[in-house]
């Protein structure tokens, strides 16, 4: 007896991708064995990225190096503040943040920050040109730790530290110098806050950092009256200064606390 046979009928299935938290799934069956396949060049795409492209979660955690560099307006404020214009400038440095779990960070800078400002009365005019080295202490607060998108709340203390080219100048009309011609001090502290908005792709971060650094402590260090200098002067006056910076941050350790929740 001869049996029956059929045909074969092939029935085209769509080739399509979804996104689920585990990365790019590809429905069964799509590439090979049907009709419609997939070009080779768009599957080793996607090899390549399931390998270097970790969840955003994992690239929360680790140890990350990086780099920051952006514009500052600093002035000062305090009890013997007068009017005050902000003095514009740069700021830059480098970063390293510790991921404790998906969510929070310690972060550690070392930046290069401008501060003072400039001071106008009837005494005439007092320029602050202050020049530190920044080294913050930060929390850093992912509000979405999961996705592409990496808005963050920053907030801390930074101690400075004097560079030599500080100066302090004064212009007006003859006679003694105005009680706020000072000198600051070898050590400032500030209080840090400060927003971050950025994207990030595995290992690499991009974000745009707005922060805003509060003097905590007088700066006022000596003070010239003309004709002698006087040491810790009674002068209440504290640097502020803001700053907006864009940096670039890569995970060099990710698997570094990976059981942090």
């Amino acid at each position: 007896m001869t049996g029956l046979r059929s045909a074969p009928v092939s029935v085209p299935r769509p080739l399509w991708t979804g996104r689920s938290q585990k990365g790019t799934r590809v429905c069964p069956g799509c590439l090979g064995g049907g009709l419609v396949r997939a070009p080779h060049y768009l599957v080793a795409v996607a090899v390549v990225a399931a390998v270097s492209l970790p969840s955003a979660a994992a690239a929360q955690k680790g140890l990350s190096v990086g780099a920051r560099l952006g514009l500052s307006s600093a002035g000062v404020y305090g009890e013997d503040a007068e009017e005050v214009d902000a003095r514009y400038g740069f700021t830059g440095g480098l970063s390293a943040a510790l991921g404790l779990s998906r969510r929070l960070a310690l972060e550690l800078d070392v930046a290069y920050a401008d501060k003072g400002g400039e001071m106008k009365g009837s005494f005439g005019t007092l320029g602050y040109h202050f020049r530190y080295v920044e080294v913050p202490v930060l929390l850093r607060y992912n509000v979405l730790p999961e996705g592409g998108l990496a808005p963050a709340l920053v907030v801390g203390v930074a101690p400075a530290f004097r560079l030599n080219s500080t100066t302090t100048s004064w212009s007006g009309p003859p006679g003694p110098a105005p009680p706020q011609f000072v000198f600051p001090k070898p050590v400032d502290l500030g209080l840090v806050l400060g927003t971050t908005v950025g994207t990030r792709a595995g290992r690499h971060a991009v974000r745009f950092e707005a922060r805003y650094t509060l003097g905590l402590t007088k700066f006022a260090d000596l003070q010239f009256t003309g004709t002698e200098t006087a040491k810790d002067p009674d002068v209440d006056l504290k640097n502020r200064a803001w700053t907006v910076t864009v940096g670039y941050a890569f995970n060099i350790a990710p698997k570094l606390f990976a059981s942090a929740p």
